[in-house]
Order: structure tokens, then sequence, then C-alpha cells
């Protein structure tokens, strides 16, 4: 499963190399678009943040619409983890997540990266 993972992941990588500039920005608003929609539709921090914005996430088009996104502070995640940040069905029992001692870096939210190479268990990160 891992190998074939990888090997596809470099099998694209390679052949976006040969892509234009424009289709690869449109494939990348086409991932931000179904990003957002999904954490509008899956996760009750956002669910509620976009509600109460007055957002529709049907009408998120693009980058241009994130200026009206509400931001996402360290104290939000602090405050909503896990229940309310996590998208709806995920076992967390199955991430892993960890918290620094206090540092003033941003932080931010990573989707699951593919498995380690020693394991056979899928690992989600969540930086706090």
């Amino acid at each position: 499963m891992f190998w074939g993972h990888l090997l596809t992941t470099a099998i694209e990588v390679h052949l976006n190399q040969l892509k234009s500039t424009s289709t690869l920005r449109s494939e990348a608003e086409k991932r931000l678009v179904q990003s957002v929609r999904h954490a509008g539709r899956n996760v009750a921090y956002y669910r509620d943040c976009f509600r109460r914005a007055g957002l529709n996430m049907d009408s998120f088009k693009g980058p241009e619409d994130l200026k009206k996104l509400p931001f996402l502070t360290k104290d939000d995640v602090r405050n909503a983890f896990p229940d309310r940040i996590v998208a709806d069905g995920t076992d967390i029992e199955t991430c892993h997540y960890s918290a620094t001692t206090g540092s003033t870096v941003s932080c931010g939210v990573a989707p699951c990266p593919p498995l380690p190479v020693m394991s056979r268990r899928r690992t989600c990160w969540l930086l706090m």
C-alpha cells in the first residue's frame, strides 16, 4: 500500500512539472474550494464560524473569497480541540497530536501525511 502511494505520488510530481502554470493554478484553486467547502460542511468549528459570518460554502469560488473567511487563532484551535476542530467521522484514536510549550510561532493544521515507511497505521498530525 505504502509503496504504491509513493510511486503514484512520484509520478504525479513528475507529470506536474510538464503542466502549464495556468493548469497548475486552476487545479490548486479547485483543491482550495474543495477543502474550504469540506471544512464548512464537516468540521463543527468551521460550520459555526462560517454560519456566524453569513457565509454559504456553495458560494465559495476561490482565492478571491478567502478574505471572507474568519481568522483561526491558536486559542481557537486549543478551545475547539478535539471535538469541534476535527472533521466529523474522524477517529481521533487513529490520529497523533502534539503541543508545544508556549512558542510564539504560528501553527496550523496539516492533512494526514502518507504512511511512514516503518508503520502500517495512518498517522494524522495536528500541530498546536
